[in-house]
Parts: structure tokens; C-alpha cells; sequence
């Protein structure tokens, strides 16, 4: 028992280390595309990340993920899968060690179990922990993005330029809502570069949410053929609140049906003993009264003589 408590506060531990140095060599806000991440590992980053064989699609999907979590680097990527590799490589060597030495004679499959189960937990919880991260962080633009658009179509509307207003809300938004503001930082640095449909198309790419993916479609197509881009932008932003509304309608009629299972099952037998308990007792009690000498379930020494004097004549005619 106290070995394995071991064996998991050390791969928890390991764990840890992987995922908060992962966390620290996130981009700043302020600089997203200035910044370059270095190796973490050095000459070996790339050694250690081809390590353990990833197809390509889950590269994509992994980049994708750190690119949505604000790791915009290509260099997080081999810095993610080394440090990962090279501590479940460390955990291996270390149940060989204890192996080799004899350390785990008599503890058996037990041993093998756990160190598998912490393998797996060293292999599996920093994507889930990026995941998660990613998914929160993509949720937290997209609600935030309504109100953006609402600066910015006041901005519009008061006389200043799609860049100009985009800037003013980046600095607006930089303190408050700052995912969504590194996000329009990118696109504004992205559209002095080049051009901003170029810039909006990637801001879709890089979030790869559907509603990110309609109001680039939206801005671009109203910078192309000239239309009220604040009458749009408006329209959108009101589409965006009810679509998030009745999101949130759902949700809670689902909550509703998913809780009335638990509800039955927890509340059922205590209603049952509250309305049948009473009568139940109540019969017990009467049943255990009337058995005693005297009761109506027990007949009395008087109406057992008159029942074998009844039956006396029916037997002999019987005979």
C-alpha cells in the first residue's frame, strides 16, 4: 500500500513537471508574434519528440490544439511531445529500476497494474489538461466576441476605419478579455503585414469556430462588395446573443431530464416510507394485538367447544 502511494505521488509529480513547463513557455499577450519559444530540451527536443511515433493527423489536431490553448509557436509542438516522451521514458527506466534491484518481489500484478495505470496518466493527462484549456479558452472568445463587435460598431459608425477600431477595442479589451484581445492583435498585425481578408481567414483557421468562421465570411464579403458593415456587424452580434441563449435553453432542459433519473431514485423511497410506513406499523401492531389470547385472530376456549360439537354430528354422519 505504501508503495503505491509512492508510485503515484511520483507520477503525479511527473506529471506536474510536464505540464506546468508546457504552460510556461506560452507567447505573451502583448507580443504574440514577436516572441519565439526556444527549444526546452535544447539539441534533444527534437530526438525526444519523434520519440514515441504520432501520425500526422494527430500532429494537426495537436497543433490545433495549441494553437486554440494561445501556444502559437511551432516550436511548442516538439516541446510538448519531447518533455511528455521523456517522462514516461523516465517513469520506464525508473519501474526497471526497481524491477532489476527486487524491490517489488511479492507485490506481483499489482505492481504491474499500478505503474501501467500511472504510465497511461503521465501519457494521457497533459492533452487532456490541454484539451480542456483549449475548449475553455475558445468558449471564452466566442462569448466575448458579441460585445467586441458592438465597440466596434459604434467605432464604425462614429467615423473611424475597420483597423482603427480594431486597435481601439484590442486596447479596450486587453485587460478584461484578454484571449479575444491577443486573438485581434494577431489579425491586426496580420493585416499591416498583408491584407485583413488574409488576416480574418487565418483568425477562422486558427479558432476553427463556427461562428468565428460566419463573421469572417460576413466581414469580408461586406468589405468586398461595399455593404454596411455596421449594419451587419450589428445584426450578427444580436444573431450571436439569441444563438447563446437558446444554447443555453438547451442545456437547461437537458439538466432537467439527466437530473429526473437521480431525482426518482433518491426520492422515491423516502416518500414510500413517509406514506406506507404509517399503515405498515399500523398493521404489525394490529396483527401482534389481536394474535395474543382473546383477540379476533386468536378464538377463545368457549368458540373452540362449539366449533367440535358442530363438527362432531357432520363427522359421524360421514361414517
Amino acid at each position: 500500500m505504501i508503495l503505491g502511494m509512492f508510485f503515484l505521488a511520483v507520477g503525479l509529480a511527473l506529471v506536474y513537471v510536464v505540464t506546468m513547463r508546457l504552460w510556461g513557455t506560452r507567447s505573451a499577450s502583448d507580443e504574440p508574434l514577436v516572441r519565439r519559444i526556444r527549444p526546452v530540451l535544447g539539441s534533444l527536443t527534437r530526438p525526444f519528440a519523434w520519440a514515441i511515433p504520432v501520425t500526422n493527423d494527430g500532429r494537426t489536431k495537436l497543433k490545433t490544439e495549441l494553437v486554440q490553448a494561445g501556444y502559437y509557436d511551432d516550436q511548442t509542438l516538439e516541446n510538448f511531445l519531447s518533455v511528455r516522451n521523456l517522462t514516461l521514458m523516465l517513469w520506464c527506466l525508473f519501474i526497471a529500476f526497481l524491477v532489476a534491484l527486487g524491490w517489488v518481489d511479492g507485490i506481483g500484478w499489482k505492481f504491474y497494474a499500478a505503474s501501467l495505470g500511472i504510465a497511461a496518466l503521465i501519457y494521457g493527462l497533459p492533452r487532456v489538461i490541454l484539451s480542456s484549456s483549449a475548449n475553455s479558452r475558445a468558449q471564452a472568445i466566442q462569448n466575448d466576441l458579441p460585445d467586441a463587435l458592438d465597440m466596434m460598431t459604434m467605432m464604425i459608425a462614429g467615423g473611424l476605419t475597420m483597423e482603427q477600431s480594431l486597435q481601439r477595442v484590442i486596447g479596450e479589451f486587453e485587460p478584461t478579455h484578454p484571449a479575444l484581445a491577443t486573438e485581434l492583435a494577431i489579425v491586426a498585425r496580420q493585416s499591416e503585414a498583408g491584407s485583413f481578408n488574409d488576416a480574418l481567414v487565418a483568425f477562422s483557421q486558427r479558432l476553427a469556430l463556427p461562428d468565428v468562421s460566419t463573421l469572417t465570411t460576413l466581414m469580408r464579403q461586406s468589405n468586398r462588395l461595399g455593404g454596411k458593415v455596421v449594419d451587419a456587424l450589428r445584426e450578427y452580434a444580436d444573431t450571436m446573443r439569441r444563438t447563446r441563449h437558446q444554447k443555453a435553453e438547451e442545456l437547461g432542459n437537458k439538466a432537467s431530464l439527466k437530473l429526473l433519473l437521480p431525482v426518482i431514485l433518491c426520492l422515491a423511497p423516502p416518500i414510500y416510507i413517509l406514506l406506507l410506513g404509517p399503515a405498515v406499523l399500523e398493521l404489525r401492531d394490529f396483527v401482534s394485538r389481536e394474535n395474543q389470547p382473546g383477540g379476533v385472530l386468536t378464538p377463545s376456549v368457549e368458540d373452540q367447544r362449539q366449533s367440535i360439537t358442530a363438527a362432531a354430528p357432520q363427522a359421524s354422519l360421514n361414517r
